[in-house]
């Protein structure tokens, strides 16, 4: 798996232009069965802590946020992300209550965006879009045109960052690869304090984004 593998493995290109077979059944069936499946970004982090700090958890950081909600996994370059811990036998979502999502104004991007996901662009384009294929249950009932879709779940932010995810994935890519396992190991630390931690819920998530990468990739060499 690589950094920059963002796109579910069963899933097909789509257009803007294209309409798909898509209508929610409001079941609950895509927040289940999620053990190690779903990426948390640190924009969701953000997003997400603020809220719960909010709505009754006023000692929420993005420190608290990780340790309770989310799990690490390494990629094969030695690189953390985050993925969203699952409750149950079913593995759901932990922020499944109920058959109904407790987080549901600042729900992951993922989740947002769900079927579709979105990808790296290629021949100028900033992004490509994608039709999860791995469920099915969901593929009856309606036609979604999928720009309207991009439109209404697709914000500014989301883009702004995604571009700068693009070309830092690349970026610290390269140098893990440089780097022998030991090195690697020595850098973990850093790259999980400045991707994830190192954010103050009350100012802007953007400004702190970029510092933190600066930051990171001169620590890194």
């Amino acid at each position: 798996m690589d950094i920059l593998s963002l796109t579910p493995g069963a899933a097909k290109p789509v257009r803007s232009k294209d309409r798909v077979d898509f209508h929610c059944q409001m079941c609950g069936q895509c927040c289940r069965n999620l053990e190690n499946a779903v990426m948390v970004e640190s924009l969701d982090a953000y997003r997400i802590a603020r809220y719960l700090r909010e709505h009754g958890q006023p000692n929420m950081d993005m420190a608290l946020f990780y340790e309770q909600y989310t799990s690490p996994m390494l990629l094969v370059e030695g690189y953390p992300i985050m993925m969203m811990n699952t409750t149950g036998p079913d593995h759901a979502c932990i922020f499944l209550d109920n058959n109904h999502c407790s987080i549901y104004p600042v729900r992951l991007r993922a989740c947002r965006q769900y079927p579709f996901s979105v990808g790296p662009g290629s021949h100028g384009k900033d992004f490509e879009w994608f039709l999860s294929l791995d469920r099915t249950f969901h593929l009856t009932g309606g036609k979604v045109l999928v720009k309207d879709w991009i439109y209404q779940n697709f914000f500014q932010e989301e883009r702004d960052f995604l571009r700068r995810e693009y070309d830092a994935s690349v970026q610290i890519a390269k140098r893990l690869r440089e780097m022998d396992a030991a090195g690697r190991e020595q850098c973990l630390k850093s790259i999980i304090y400045f991707r994830y931690i190192f954010f103050d819920l009350d100012d802007p998530f953007l400004p702190q984004y970029d510092r933190n990468l600066d930051a990171l990739l001169r620590q890194l060499g």
